[in-house]
């Protein structure tokens, strides 16, 4: 059999929960099977290597484009909520790679139950802006041959769903949204041509059968705040039930599968997010503040900045449990470190006396002792640059309560004078235009 010659960028695509990310610029998965050394007295050999839980990190860097598509894709959430600190907690994101071998596809990568560890915002006048994440998780199948277009479907929270009543939303049952797959009928069911390999609950593996119900409509139209919903209802044999809040996961694979990616149509036009489409100001809250446009707000609030860089640390507690393998949960530990760096010349100190709520055209000392504790800054970004009269905000993301905790003044020979910060927060709060589709 001939050797493939590569998998090109062009040809591999990252779906979260089944939505093709956009403007993904890079990936990476690397696994950890943590095996622990057994060894004995009178024995200089190792007995055996004992598997332990492995680990499985996955990091995908993305270019921003004033979309909240990508992060709604990976939230599972399909209509135009806020996402902030609180939407982490106990949210897990199922990731599929899909891979091109010479333009054909030739398998998928699977994790289920990967869990947000990081998210980073990076912001330069030098290049374009990134939105970038880090996973973490204790599985990963490869698919190929015949299974190689594989699929992984999430379990809906039927607590959100109180149309569904009966029989149907107890315990046992499970609902599998389809409504943004090409992998089912326009009537009711999986096409013929589509097989589930699998099942989880909450991770573990289930060995028994799971099957779609056997009698009335497997097919639920649910309207609600997250939008219409195709729902297909499966049933978990009795004696495997476990209790609602779980979360199910079923792969499913093509048997005849597609040659190449299937491809996610993205509205946006815009192909990166360059300095002259960010406006960073000093706001009151989380809210987003009333904006006109450049200068409008005033001077004292408009952050004149060479870089911006915004990291939220989601580290997660890993709950495991005698009895199974896997663990169970990653709880979202709190409170959640979020970390500010930013750039500015020192041309005047205009800066540092916003943080101080100084009037800097009457300033006459601003010292380290009078650092404001309830700023919020804000980060906006438009669909045009800043020469442009009719431009509009697509996207915001504000960090709340930040407090400076370091300041540093600098120059050399080869370069302007600059006054570095690090800044400190707890929450932040990500809105704007994009959802998954």
């Amino acid at each position: 059999m001939a050797k493939p010659k590569r998998a090109r960028y062009s040809g591999i695509g990252i779906f979260a929960n089944q939505w093709l990310l956009s403007r993904a610029q890079t990936l990476s998965t690397d696994t950890d099977l943590s095996e622990e050394e057994i060894k004995e007295l009178t024995n200089q050999e190792v007995v055996e290597y004992a598997a332990q839980t492995p680990s499985v990190s996955i990091t995908i860097d993305t270019n921003e484009y004033g979309s909240m598509r990508n992060i709604r894709s990976i939230c599972n959430i399909t209509g135009l909520d806020e996402i902030n600190v609180n939407t982490f907690d106990g949210l897990s994101t199922d990731i599929n790679i899909m891979v091109e071998e010479d333009n054909v596809l030739a398998r998928t990568l699977c994790v289920n139950d990967a869990f947000v560890t990081s998210i980073s915002w990076s912001f330069d006048v030098g290049g374009s802006a990134t939105e970038n994440f880090t996973f973490e998780a204790d599985n990963k199948n490869w698919y190929l041959g015949a299974n190689r277009e594989a699929y992984t479907f999430t379990s809906i929270d039927m607590d959100n769903w109180p149309e569904v009543t009966g029989d149907i939303a107890s315990s046992g049952y499970f609902f599998i949204d389809v409504s943004n797959s090409d992998i089912v009928d326009s009537g009711d069911a999986l096409k013929n041509d589509c097989t589930v390999i699998g099942a989880y609950v909450d991770g573990i593996a289930v060995t028994n059968e799971i099957s779609l119900i056997a009698s009335g409509d497997p097919k639920y139209e649910i309207t609600g705040a997250e939008g219409e919903k195709l729902v297909l209802a499966y049933w978990q044999p009795t004696g495997t039930c476990v209790a609602s809040g779980t979360r199910h996961r079923l792969v499913v694979y093509r048997t005849t599968p597609v040659s190449t990616i299937s491809q996610t149509t993205d509205a946006s036009t815009i192909g990166g997010i360059t300095r002259g489409m960010i406006d960073l100001y000093l706001v009151s809250g989380l809210e987003l503040d009333p904006y006109t446009g450049f200068g409008s707000e005033g001077e004292t609030n408009l952050l004149r900045l060479q870089s911006l860089t915004i990291d939220a640390d989601l580290s997660r507690e890993v709950l495991e449990e005698l009895g199974h393998y896997r663990s169970y949960d990653r709880s979202l530990t709190y409170p959640v470190p979020v970390n500010i760096t930013f750039s500015a010349l020192s041309s005047d100190l205009e800066e540092w006396a916003k943080f101080q709520a100084a009037d800097f055209s009457t300033a006459t000392n601003l010292g380290i002792g009078s650092f404001t504790k309830t700023a919020s800054i804000q980060v906006r970004i438009c669909d045009k640059k800043d020469t442009e009269s009719d431009r509009s905000i697509l996207k915001t993301l504000t960090v709340s309560g930040i407090q400076l905790v370091s300041e540093s003044f600098g120059v050399d020979v080869g370069g302007n004078a600059t006054q570095d910060y690090t800044a400190k927060g707890s929450n932040f709060l990500l809105s704007g235009a994009g959802i998954p589709a």
